[in-house]
């Protein structure tokens, strides 16, 4: 079955991890465009079949995000089960606390994407109320699991901008 809607470039079989990231970003963006399209359409009362059309592609969009999001993971082996707290890595496997399992989720599923220390708690853990020190304590027992587990990426930290993680 064809993948319908692919952008000029895209290649769903390819076998770089790099490339794949890029889709991921690329749909992010799509993915917000798209649903500001769609929330604005609501507010300004636009017609259904236009309000159907948009919904569409925000559920087009979301699809294809996933589908990179899966890919990159696949090109890169690495393996995460979020409930059953288990990171793998070419047939490695680390045990994650929840909190653990829960950031990692989160920032790989937006690499190369920096996310600051009072942003991190509600996005990564739906709990504004965690401390910033609490955050800083996660992402570094979070390093030591990704060394331990030798996946290709880093969480690295930029001064006033956050936390991302960055693969190799």
């Amino acid at each position: 079955m064809a993948i319908r809607s692919l952008i000029p470039g895209e290649d769903p079989a390819t076998g770089y991890p790099a490339d794949a990231r890029r889709w991921v970003t690329v749909y992010e963006e799509l993915s917000t465009i798209n649903s500001g399209f769609l929330d604005r359409a609501r507010e300004q009362g636009a017609p259904i079949d236009e309000i159907n059309r948009l919904e569409a592609e925000v559920t087009r969009v979301g699809e294809r995000l996933r589908f990179w999001h899966a890919r990159h993971w696949e090109l890169v082996g690495v393996e995460l089960d979020v409930n059953a707290g288990i990171l793998g890595h070419n047939g490695r496997a680390v045990a994650l606390t929840p909190r653990e399992a829960q950031l990692f989720g989160f920032l790989l599923a937006h690499p190369n994407r920096f996310f600051a220390t009072t942003t991190l708690p509600s996005r990564a853990w739906g709990n504004p109320n965690l401390a910033q020190e609490q955050v800083r304590t996660y992402v570094g027992r979070l390093r030591g699991r990704l060394e331990a587990a030798q996946v290709p990426c880093r969480l690295v930290s930029q001064p006033r901008q956050g936390y991302a993680l960055v693969f190799d």
